[in-house]
């Protein structure tokens, strides 16, 4: 049986509303009466933790492409225009008789069967599709992606990659975006105050944190939290394994760029790790919280832990200095347990 992915979905910061709540059984079942479909048993699984919102995993099968930038659609909250399907999508521009004749030049077309809940661009959408352009209705939806700037029918059409299950669908998903992208999450379980913490990961790292006290943009409501740069000091096993990943990405026609160069050798890369000194890279990390003032997590699925360390990715391989990091954090003895977190 396939599991939900951890910590999917990103807690709202300033707590639970009527929108943005899980769902019951019985409003699940509403809405499935409403659309004429039964919904993937992993889909209601996840809306029965949040109305949709955004989401650590936005990559599919680790590309940039046809990623969930949108998140999860709300597709329970109350809207001004009701864009449930890619029906009604059609109709904001177009008029029903379009939609006619689509059908008689293809013998079947339903738009009504392909039920959006994902976003991509703002004019794309990953949909469930009980069977658009077949007679008979699937029992079992597929998922597949449209755009608005397709050639398909009216102007939009299928893209990317498509699934034959919501479940398939599922398992492509890794974290990326604007969040799990571009930061490493470490979790912190520890007796010891938030102040205590502050300081012993100060004098870990060897450098002084800011003191911050704004929301970061909608996304914090700590009264404080710290950040600030800290130094890793990179061993030539990382940098070997740095140089490994990065040429194995090296694939398709422009495998034969200056790239290829770049990480030619050990010794190559030394120089970019800051030749004066032992080769490092720096980079800005963030201290916070996992619960917010207003009862919701960070990451749900960790409500257990005290803190979250969020170290931001640089350019360097950030997998091996992790585990290590890991390791030395837990050697702290104030510290009760260190964790990833997605």
């Amino acid at each position: 049986m396939l599991n939900l992915p951890k910590n999917f979905f990103i807690q709202p910061a300033q707590g639970w509303t009527d929108d943005t709540r899980g769902r019951t059984p019985k409003e699940i079942e509403a809405y499935e009466q409403k659309i004429g479909f039964t919904l993937p048993q992993l889909f209601k699984d996840l809306y029965a933790i949040q109305n949709g919102g955004s989401i650590f995993y936005e990559k599919i099968n680790n590309q940039e492409d046809f990623s969930l930038y949108g998140g999860f659609s709300q597709i329970f909250a109350d809207r001004e225009y009701p864009l449930a399907n890619i029906r009604e999508i059609i109709l904001c521009t177009n008029e029903e008789t379009d939609i006619d004749d689509i059908k008689k030049d293809w013998g079947h077309f339903y738009p009504e069967r392909l039920i959006i809940f994902g976003s991509g661009d703002g004019h794309s959408y990953w949909c469930l599709d009980y069977g658009y352009k077949q007679e008979e209705a699937r029992t079992e939806p597929h998922v597949i992606y449209i755009t608005e700037d397709g050639d398909d029918f009216l102007f939009f059409g299928e893209a990317g990659p498509s699934f034959e299950s919501f479940a398939e669908f599922l398992q492509t998903l890794s974290p990326g975006g604007q969040w799990a992208d571009d930061a490493v999450f470490i979790g912190i379980t520890t007796d010891v105050t938030y102040d205590e913490v502050v300081l012993l990961l100060q004098s870990f790292f060897n450098t002084v944190f800011t003191v911050n006290t704004d929301d970061r943009n909608g996304w914090f409501t700590f009264p404080l939290w710290h950040s600030g740069f800290v130094k890793f000091y990179i061993d030539e096993g990382s940098i070997k394994k740095h140089r490994v990943e990065e040429v194995a990405k090296l694939d398709g026609p422009d495998s034969e760029i200056d790239f290829a160069e770049l990480y030619k050798t050990v010794d190559e890369i030394k120089a970019l790790l800051h030749p004066d000194e032992a080769p490092r890279v720096s980079t800005h990390v963030v201290l916070s919280p996992n619960k917010q003032q207003s009862g919701t997590y960070r990451f749900q699925d960790n409500s257990n832990i005290t803190l979250v360390l969020e170290i931001r990715r640089d350019w360097f391989t950030s997998t091996t200095w992790t585990e290590e990091l890991i390791q030395k954090l837990s050697i702290i003895p104030e510290f009760k347990k260190i964790e990833t977190l997605l």
